[in-house]
């Protein structure tokens, strides 16, 4: 099939930023911590059951802000069918390892622990790794309750107090940690199918007595600048930075947009321009926490209208032999465009189901991993800032 032009479709989305998240310190720092982020390979049986329950919670819920040394370090992130990004962490001492999610809209940080028993369901395809704050030496009780909802319920255990290992290098002592000992709230995208034990929130959110890790890694002076960046793409996974950014990962030159109050203020929209359909002003949040790109209902109507695609439930398919057309996203006046097999999240025979899903909350929309995949993005919470430049 012909691929598209962009000049036929070039949807528009006037995106202007007066406020964006919080993130993108333009500054290198001496040395950088750098995590990997890893990727599971396919299993075409679970894929759909999965997408159809995995990060609803996250993608559908409301938006979660972001606010906002010794140099720099990166962490792997791995990637589950273009849905799922985590990376390895360990608590304790001796080191106990979980897989988590780094998620910068929220401030959470939880892991499951020793005696959760709803925290794996019967046949799940991985038993989740879980925290015994007996056998570390490190911990410390805290003992106050955990309590967080989710868009599909509630995650229910204790704070303890712990060492977190984020690499070799960067160890940050104190941490409050939620021990989780009932996950039925995330229904069977985390207890069946999720491939992660736990959350590592990096937002720094005001008027809340729990510091992220970042914050924490800055007070002692583990990290010299409040930066994060992310790499993710369709492959093997990507990398996390903490303390500045990774010029191999991108091309050209980051684009640095304001952010106030934790979000990005969309102003003076005049619509993406689909068949003369307008917008109106809208604020967008750029979510590591989420997998998709997500929109108020009728938006989101109008745009897989536009690409050709079919609603069923939450999701959105349109057949794999169909050239997905391009629209750009316009934030301060640079277009982010965005397009064609970037989309796609999930194929099975001649149905591909599109990272594109609606929300319930007016004018807001949330730029998730799909949007992150494409590209590199560098949060810098002192400037309240985040920086933008296409991904390798």
């Amino acid at each position: 099939a012909v691929q598209p032009q962009l000049s036929d479709f070039l949807p528009i989305m006037n995106l202007s930023v007066a406020s964006l998240l919080v993130l993108a310190a333009l500054t290198k720092a001496s040395a950088k911590i750098v995590i990997p982020l890893n990727k599971r390979t396919n299993h075409e049986a679970v894929d759909r059951e999965l997408l159809l329950g995995l990060n609803d919670e996250f993608a559908t819920s409301d938006a979660k802000a972001l606010r906002g040394g010794k140099g720099k370090d990166s962490v792997v992130i791995k990637n589950f069918q273009n849905t799922q990004y985590y990376g390895s962490i360990s608590v304790g001492n001796p080191k106990q390892t979980f897989n988590v999610i780094f998620d910068t809209g929220s401030s959470d940080f939880w892991i499951p622990g020793i005696n959760c028993t709803k925290c794996d369901d019967m046949g799940a395809r991985n038993v989740k790794n879980k925290y015994n704050h007996t056998a570390s030496t490190s911990y410390k009780e805290d003992g106050t309750e955990f309590d967080k909802a989710y868009g599909t319920g509630r995650v229910k255990g204790f704070y303890s107090l712990d060492e977190v290992h984020i690499t070799s290098t960067m160890t940050v002592e104190g941490q409050k940690v939620g021990e989780i000992t009932d996950a039925t709230g995330l229904g069977p995208g985390y207890r069946t199918f999720g491939d992660y034990d736990g959350l590592v929130g990096l937002y720094f959110a005001p008027n809340i007595n729990t510091s992220t890790v970042l914050e924490n890694a800055i007070a002692q002076k583990v990290v010299d600048e409040p930066v994060v960046s992310f790499y993710l793409n369709g492959g093997n996974g990507g990398e996390l930075t903490f303390g500045g950014y990774d010029e191999s990962k991108f091309e050209g030159t980051l684009t640095k947009h304001s952010v106030i109050g934790g979000k990005i203020q969309v102003q003076n929209i005049t619509g993406y321009n689909l068949h003369n359909i307008s917008t109106g002003p809208v604020i967008a949040v750029i979510d590591s926490g989420s997998s998709y790109i997500s929109a108020p209902s009728a938006q989101m109507a109008d745009l897989v209208k536009f690409i050709g695609a079919s609603r069923e439930g939450k999701k959105y398919y349109i057949p794999c032999s169909t050239p997905i057309p391009y629209f750009k996203i316009k934030i301060d006046g640079t277009d982010y465009e965005l397009g064609g097999e970037s989309l796609i999240v999930w194929s099975g025979g001649n149905r591909c189901m599109l990272g594109l899903q609606p929300n319930d909350t007016p004018n807001q929309w949330i730029l998730g991993d799909i949007f992150m995949r494409v590209y590199y993005t560098v949060f810098n919470f002192q400037d309240e800032t985040v920086s933008i430049a296409k991904a390798k």
